[in-house]
């Protein structure tokens, strides 16, 4: 009996390890906020927030309410958006291209890069030596306020097997998986950008990456909802926007909810009432119940002029102690509108 139930609890506890590093290690590419605008309010303002120069990075379906739209917002044909993450010794540069045709048809291009370190920072740090992503995909209006997408992803990960098995010689072992984002966006907007939007997401539906020697991971899929309103006031058309989203997590083998909860604000100092120029504050907290170690307070800034955009977030470890994958994590980016 002591024999069954010492193997009972060895199964649960390597299942539970397994499905931490398959939720943690991908995490780079796959579970951090991209959009750095969402990434300073909690990550409140991916699925459902206004739109603005880093939509490709989060729920493409934002892509038309930026590019077909003549009046009000900046309208634009060609973007492009680039940036950098740095957290805990790994580094992430990313880079984005979109482009609407003349029928209201917009494409994006993504590719981003992961570089952990050398094999023993990155296993000490808990993160994958290498992962590159690439990106396609396709947003389309449905009438007047609603707009669709989906986006094809190929992920290859490269990592330690050591980190998994230590029964195992050492070694670099690498992966590759599918997978799939589907997105809906309705946007109520004023010419100014007053008004509510929502918006929701099926993220990472996909192949599990399987690197051999039993080591076997699943993506993070997540299906999420959101909404987000502005309200514009003063003389200059200052804005304020509040954004809150819910994200359930499909790839955890066990009962539970598993839910993300995230919260965020934005003030932002226009320098012109229909364009986004200006500058901008934010903050939010996001609460994950899956991996309790992404839950914290994020803060961020951002500076708009002539369809250029800088955009700055940093997330606060609410332990004080750095046990987050995120702790001192740095985003920035750059986009530029034609």
């Amino acid at each position: 009996m002591k024999k069954y139930l010492f193997l009972l609890m060895c199964v649960a506890k390597h299942a539970t390890f397994a499905q931490s590093l398959a939720e943690s290690t991908t995490v780079p590419l796959y579970r951090i906020t991209f959009d750095t605008r969402a990434a300073g309010m909690g990550k409140a303002n991916t699925i459902a927030g206004t739109p603005d120069n880093m939509v490709m990075f989060s729920n493409l379906a934002k892509l038309p309410s930026v590019m077909n739209t003549e009046e009000g917002w900046e309208h634009t044909k060609n973007m492009f958006a680039g940036g950098m993450a740095q957290y805990n010794a790994v580094i992430i540069n990313y880079l984005g291209y979109a482009h609407a045709d003349k029928d209201g048809n917009d494409f994006c291009a993504i590719a981003k890069y992961l570089n952990g370190g050398n094999p023993q920072q990155a296993f000490l740090a808990g993160n994958d030596n290498y992962e590159w992503d690439i990106e396609m995909g396709y947003a389309k209006s449905i009438g007047d306020a609603w707009s669709v997408s989906v986006m094809t992803k190929l992920l290859q990960s490269e990592t330690n097997s050591k980190a998994i098995n230590t029964f195992l010689p050492a070694a670099t072992v690498s992966a590759d998986a599918l997978s799939l984002d589907l997105g809906a966006y309705y946007a109520d907007l004023s010419e100014i950008g007053a008004g509510t939007t929502i918006g929701f997401m099926l993220s990472n539906l996909g192949t599990p990456l399987n690197y051999g020697h039993a080591l076997i991971r699943i993506l993070p899929a997540t299906v999420g909802a959101g909404i987000s309103h502005t309200w514009i006031e003063g003389v200059h058309n200052n804005a304020i926007t509040t954004s809150f989203e819910v994200n359930k997590s499909l790839s955890f083998p066990f009962p539970g909810p598993y839910l993300t909860l995230s919260g965020g604000f934005e003030y932002s100092l226009r320098t012109d009432p229909v364009k986004t120029d200006g500058f901008s504050i934010r903050m939010g907290y996001c609460d994950d119940s899956f991996i309790h170690e992404y839950s914290g307070i994020t803060i961020g800034i951002g500076i708009g002029f002539r369809k250029i955009h800088l955009d700055m977030a940093s997330f606060i470890d609410p332990s004080g102690r750095g046990e987050s994958p995120l702790y001192n994590k740095l985003h920035a980016t750059i986009s530029y509108g034609l």
